[in-house]
């Protein structure tokens, strides 16, 4: 989750008219095209700015410089259009064309935008425009969201109460005292136990973007015993303990005294075995007590899991050098008939593919090489199945192969000599670069043989 906060997002005003003017927050302006030129913006469905748009196909975008106050964030991005009359009471506007009406306050310059085609992307719509006006008022930095988050927006103050949880969106903060009753949470209900599709009722994202801040002083123990937790760690072996009376968890060779949040003793620390599934049509791996009811990737059921243990894999299946070996005589024998037509072909389609780039047919050639290179993996397989040519062993296989090229090095450099004194130049100049190649291959394999096996 933490590299979505890695992308780059400049903050913009999106307004829309239906009837009555209204406007939100957007970070999601990207230039789709340059011929022709088209935008888009991307809206929460939940925005009543998104229904306007959506009915009227317009919509007007202004970019925000740094020197936006957030008060004009605030108005437009933090308050509900639905639930208020006017959000442009009070705020010095511009007008653009179509009537749109745009905060003076921190604005660059604005788009117009013709929508010509809606994205439904789930949660969000992209609307895709054409530009209709374009002005520029003032020159300044675009406001990022990052420079937002770090120097515009006010650090929020945190509720007396333990076990407060912050939005890294919006700033929202949730305190179980107050719960939330426009979504029917009553005061008193923590924040592990509010419902999994419950969402900020400010900027609308779901819990898993909330972080725990805890009182004041209970931030301060906290990082104190983050801070003790990386001083320790790869000095011993380090374990999660959980704390049940809160929910803290502990990073350590054993778990604290006494909880930091609620200061329950030792005694009141579990520790925290992680177990690891991996879903057996996928392969995706889930972490926690029991396998997920629906695998997130492939929608497999829980029972396609198999919990991953510590030790030795016992693998479901995999190749096996030298299966065939035990087959009958007349397989045995098809089988290595195989393998020696693969090898063949390889060395026939390549040469083919020569032919084809000598005559100026690159496109034939391209395919006689993969077509070669399909016929070697052919060849492999059936080198795997007959174990004759290869072991189950690397280091016997790299052995073989500096024995192997050694004595072809030799060959080829005494066929290379016959030739010579028959005038065959062709031939020797040929096969005397081969004869360098073979021994170019033999010294490559000792020296990995001699820097993994000896």
């Amino acid at each position: 989750m933490e590299m979505l906060y890695k992308i780059v997002y400049g903050l913009q005003i999106v307004s829309a008219k239906d009837g009555k003017n209204n406007a939100c927050v957007a970070n999601t302006l990207v230039q789709q095209s340059s011929d022709p030129v088209k935008l888009s913006i991307t809206i929460n469905k939940s925005n009543l700015t998104h229904d306007m748009i959506m009915k009227t196909k317009k919509c007007a975008v202004a970019i925000l410089g740094e020197q936006v106050k957030f008060d004009t964030i605030k108005a437009f991005g933090l308050t509900a259009g639905r639930n208020v009359k006017n959000k442009f009471d009070g705020i010095e506007c511009i007008k653009t064309k179509y009537d749109f009406l745009l905060p003076k306050d921190g604005v660059l310059g604005y788009f117009v935008l013709d929508i010509v085609e809606t994205v439904d992307v789930g949660s969000h719509t992209i609307f895709v425009g054409t530009i209709a006006e374009k002005v520029g008022l003032v020159d300044g930095h675009p406001v990022t969201y990052e420079y937002y988050r770090e120097h515009i927006k006010p650090k929020p103050q945190l509720p007396k109460s333990k076990n407060v949880w912050e939005c890294r969106i919006c700033g929202y903060i949730y305190d179980p005292e107050k719960g939330d009753p426009e979504a029917n949470i009553k005061p008193g209900t923590p924040f592990e136990d509010l419902p999994e599709d419950w969402v900020c009722p400010i900027c609308k994202h779901g819990k898993e973007d909330f972080v725990f801040v805890g009182d004041n002083e209970n931030k301060k123990v906290q990082l104190e015993v983050e801070k003790t937790n990386k001083i320790i760690k790869g000095e011993k072996v380090m374990k999660k303990f959980r704390c049940v009376v809160c929910g803290y968890i502990h990073e350590g060779a054993e778990a604290p005294d006494i909880c930091p949040v609620c200061k329950a003793g030792k005694d009141k620390f579990v520790e925290v075995v992680e177990k690891k599934w991996s879903c057996t049509v996928c392969g995706y791996v889930h972490t926690g007590e029991n396998p997920p009811a629906k695998c997130p990737t492939c929608s497999a059921p829980a029972e396609k899991f198999v919990e991953l243990k510590e030790g030795e894999l016992n693998w479901a299946t995999e190749h096996v050098i030298g299966i065939g070996k035990d087959s009958p005589e007349d397989i045995q024998k098809d089988l290595h008939a195989n393998f020696v037509g693969e090898c063949t072909e390889v060395g026939m389609y390549l040469a083919m593919a020569r032919v084809a780039h000598r005559e100026g047919y690159p496109e034939v050639g391209l395919y006689y090489e993969k077509a070669a290179f399909e016929e070697a993996e052919h060849a492999a397989k059936f080198a795997e199945l007959l174990g004759d040519v290869v072991t189950d062993s690397t280091k016997k296989n790299l052995s073989m192969r500096v024995e192997a090229e050694y004595g072809a090095c030799a060959g080829k450099m005494d066929l290379a000599a016959r030739a010579k004194k028959l005038n065959l130049d062709a031939i020797h100049d040929t096969v005397h670069e081969m004869a360098k190649d073979e021994a170019r291959h033999g010294k490559a394999f000792k020296g990995l043989l001699d820097r993994y096996f000896k």
